[in-house]
C-alpha cells in the first residue's frame, strides 16, 4: 500500500522554509564577527602607533639630552670655534624646547662673568683706524658676546637675567654687547667702553661707571640709583625712563633722550645737558638739592642747560617760591 504523497511534499516545503529563515541570522553573525575583527585590528594598530610615538619621543629626548650635555662640555674647550659651536647648539636647543631656556641661561651666567673678568681670557684691543682711543682696553672673546646675546634672548621669554653683581670689569671694551635686564649692581666698569650696546632695563645701582663711554647705547628703563657716572659720556643714548636718584653725574655729558628720566637728589654739577632731548624743567625741579643750589652754583654754568630750558627753569624756581619774583638770574 503506497504512502500518501501530500505528506512528503509538506515536509520538504517546511525544511526549505527553515533554511531560508536561518540564512539572514548567519549573515548577521558573520558581519558582526567581521566587524569585531576589524575593530580589534584598528585598536591594535592604534596601540602600536602610540607605542611607536612614545618610543620616538623617548629617542628624541635622549638625543636632545646628549646634545645638551655635549654642548655644556664643549664650553670648556680651548678652541674658540668649538666653544662658539657649543653656544649655537645651546641656542638651537633653547629655541626647540622653551623649558630648557632658563637652565641654559643659568649655565651661561658664570661663563659670561669669567669671560669678562678673567684677564687671562681677554685680549688687548689696541689701535683701531689709526686712533689710540681704545689703547689699553681689554676685550672678551666673541663667545662671550654670543653667550650674552643668547641669555638676553631667553630673558625676554623667561625673565631669567644675567647676574653680574660685583663684576670687576675696569677698562673693558664691550662694544655691541647685549646685557638687557642684567644685574650689574656694585659692578666696577670704570673707564669701560660700552657703546652701540643694549642694556635696556639693566640694574646698575651702586655701580662705578666713572669715565665710561656709553654712547649710542639703549639704556631705556635702566636703574642708575646711587651710581657713579662722573665724567661719563652718553652721546646719542636712549635714557628714557632711567632712574638717576642720588646718582653722581658730575661733569657727565648727556646728549641723550631723557624723556621721563628721574633726577631725585642727583649731582649734576658741571654736567652738560645742552643737547639733551625731551628734558623738562619739571624733571630737574624734582631734584631738591639742584633747585636750592641754583643761585650759588648753576647761574653761571652755561654748559648745563640750553637757553630755553634755562628760562623755563628760572621761571619755575620763582613760581615755586625758591626765589623772589624780582630775582635777577642774569
Amino acid at each position: 500500500m503506497e504512502e500518501p504523497v501530500p505528506n512528503i511534499v509538506f515536509v520538504k516545503a517546511k525544511k526549505k522554509k527553515e533554511r531560508k529563515t536561518l540564512q539572514p541570522t548567519i549573515q548577521v553573525l558573520v558581519s558582526l564577527v567581521t566587524a569585531i575583527v576589524a575593530v580589534s585590528g584598528i585598536l591594535l594598530s592604534y596601540q602600536t602607533f602610540l607605542l611607536n610615538a612614545e618610543e620616538k619621543e623617548a629617542q628624541r629626548e635622549a638625543i636632545r639630552s646628549n646634545r645638551f650635555t655635549s654642548a655644556i662640555e664643549h664650553l670648556k674647550d680651548e678652541s674658540l670655534a668649538i666653544r662658539m659651536g657649543a653656544l649655537f647648539e645651546l641656542k638651537k636647543l633653547g629655541l626647540e624646547d622653551e623649558a630648557l631656556q632658563e637652565s641654559i641661561a643659568r649655565i651661561l651666567n658664570p661663563f659670561i662673568c669669567e669671560g669678562i673678568e678673567n684677564e687671562n681670557l681677554l685680549h688687548e684691543v689696541g689701535r683701531r683706524n689709526g686712533s689710540d682711543e681704545y689703547w689699553g682696553l681689554l676685550e672678551p672673546n666673541d663667545d662671550i658676546f654670543l653667550a650674552c646675546e643668547i641669555t638676553s634672548l631667553f630673558f625676554r621669554s623667561t625673565g631669567c637675567t644675567i647676574s653680574l653683581h660685583n663684576l670687576q670689569a675696569e677698562k673693558r671694551h664691550l662694544q655691541g654687547i647685549d646685557l638687557s635686564g642684567a644685574k650689574l649692581s656694585n659692578a666696577n666698569l670704570e673707564g669701560a667702553w660700552i657703546d652701540h650696546a643694549n642694556l635696556e632695563g639693566a640694574d646698575f645701582h651702586f655701580a662705578n661707571l666713572e669715565g665710561a663711554h656709553l654712547s649710542y647705547t639703549n639704556f631705556q628703563g635702566a636703574d642708575f640709583r646711587y651710581t657713579n657716572l662722573e665724567e661719563a659720556e652718553l652721546v646719542d643714548t636712549n635714557l628714557k625712563g632711567v632712574d638717576f636718584t642720588i646718582a653722581n653725574l658730575k661733569g657727565a655729558i648727556l646728549y641723550a633722550d631723557l624723556q621721563g628720566a628721574t633726577f631725585h637728589g642727583t649731582n649734576l654739577q658741571g654736567a652738560n645737558l645742552k643737547l639733551a632731548e625731551n628734558l623738562t624743567a619739571e624733571q630737574l625741579l624734582e631734584n631738591e638739592h639742584l633747585s636750592r643750589a641754583r643761585a650759588k652754583t648753576l647761574v653761571d654754568d652755561t654748559t648745563l642747560f640750553d637757553d630755553d630750558l634755562r628760562a623755563e627753569y628760572d621761571r619755575l624756581l620763582v613760581e615755586k617760591k625758591f626765589f623772589p619774583e624780582d630775582y635777577d638770574f642774569s
